[in-house]
């Protein structure tokens, strides 16, 4: 029965037909018939459901790509994100320490009056 035939592209059915098959070379899938007696309707048939399971593959091939490269795109999104919150925590720190040392010289400053008033008190004090 399987004499001279490939039994990846070519079935020879019980009655002697010889129907060639030609299988889409990106399936991952092997398909093993048992048995003949195929006719070229149930060939078609499943030319067509074949054809029709590649093209949902490639458009899942396709949704996985789109998919991927979202992926990749949230990531890059997201380190940039990171970026800018380190570079707004680096300023408010930055900020922060403008802020203190502003304090400390208003301290100074307090400090620089009170003992002006307290030289001036001590020459009244000293010139009575």
């Amino acid at each position: 029965m399987w004499d001279n035939c490939d039994p990846k592209t070519e079935v020879r059915p019980k009655d002697g037909a010889r129907v060639s098959r030609t299988l889409p070379t990106r399936t991952p899938h092997t398909i093993i018939l048992i048995g003949g007696g195929s006719t070229l309707l149930e060939e078609l048939i499943f030319l067509s459901a074949m054809k029709e399971a590649q093209a949902k593959s490639n458009q899942l091939a396709v949704i996985l790509c789109t998919m991927e490269d979202r992926r990749r795109d949230l990531l890059k999104d997201a380190r940039q994100l990171s970026k800018v919150e380190r570079y707004v925590a680096e300023k408010a720190e930055v900020e922060n320490a403008k802020n203190a040392l502003a304090r400390e010289w208003k301290k100074d400053d307090e400090v620089k009056e009170k003992m002006v008033d307290l030289v001036k008190e001590k020459e009244k004090l000293g010139g009575k």
